[in-house]
């Protein structure tokens, strides 16, 4: 998915690597019944896109998300995305994170994808990557979770060490939006183990009023005003208004004091503990 269309050049790019793919200046869907595609996903995202989702029946699942540096640093990605299952790099202007699940065992059965019917249903497929991609602009407002549920997918694929500890928790991960959530459920993380390090995770803060909003644009500066406004007048998407509300909220939110850090081993036994009693309340 691309959040800007595609230029003429890019569309004809990308229409030469498929000739039966379902484009449109926005989007490029392609099922296979045999084979594979042959180009590059981490190449048309570096270029073209800014959302990736693949699937296939032996099992692997990948989703790969681009965003601006200035909104998303590589140090601040690589402090969640290091390496394994989850993977972060940046390409010119933007941040690239790689998430993906790719179980030893093989073999997909497409249950939490399609339901009990367990059967491949096209349009219900391409409901998942927009859904997915709506937790980019969560980041862009200084949401980290998304980064915490890609540190817990190298977690539950047993890359890290029992001695590591574990990143910055951040607010409201036992409340997951449904784009998150979708994310986790795709990604195949455990539930319990999201419960798990949820305990740590503060409550977010309560959404600020609309005298709040209206006082902290009232303070800033008439210069600043016009700037503000003329971003957003000129940005096709909304990374503008995810930046200024990043910008809102920092301001408004007070320092917290900062949970205890645990080390994997001591979330991987809380997980398995709760696991115990979610199966004997079943």
């Amino acid at each position: 998915m691309a959040d800007k269309p595609l230029t003429a050049g890019q569309f004809a790019h990308v229409r030469a690597l498929s000739t039966r793919a379902d484009l449109t200046r926005h989007s490029f869907v392609n099922t296979y019944q045999w084979g594979d595609f042959k180009g590059d996903p981490q190449e048309l995202v570096e270029d073209c896109y800014d959302a990736h989702l693949y699937f296939a029946n032996w099992g692997t699942r990948q989703v790969i998300l681009r965003g601006p540096a200035t909104v998303l640093p590589l140090a601040v990605a690589r402090t969640y995305c290091a390496g394994g299952s989850a993977t972060s790099r940046q390409s010119g202007p933007h941040v690239l994170i790689t998430l993906t699940s790719d179980p030893e065992d093989g073999g997909e059965d497409f249950e939490d994808l399609f339901g009990l019917d367990h059967e491949y249903d096209e349009d219900r497929s391409q409901e998942w990557l927009p859904s997915i991609t709506r937790a980019r602009e969560q980041v862009a407002e200084g949401d980290l979770r998304l980064l915490y549920l890609a540190w817990l997918l190298g977690l539950s694929n047993d890359e890290l060490d029992d001695g590591e500890h574990e990143p910055p928790v951040p607010p409201g991960l036992a409340q997951l939006p449904e784009p998150l959530s979708d994310l986790a459920t795709f990604l195949r993380i455990d539930e319990d183990l999201v419960e798990a390090a949820a305990r740590n995770s503060p409550h977010p803060a309560p959404r600020p009023s609309l005298g709040a909003c209206r006082a902290w644009a009232a303070a800033l500066a008439p210069k600043e005003k016009d700037r503000v406004l003329a971003g957003l007048l000129h940005d096709e998407g909304d990374q503008a208004l995810s930046v200024l509300r990043r910008r809102f909220l920092h301001d408004q939110t007070a320092l917290a004091s900062s949970p205890p850090v645990r080390t994997v081993a001591e979330i991987r036994e809380e997980s398995r503990a709760r696991a115990k009693t979610r199966k004997g309340h079943e």
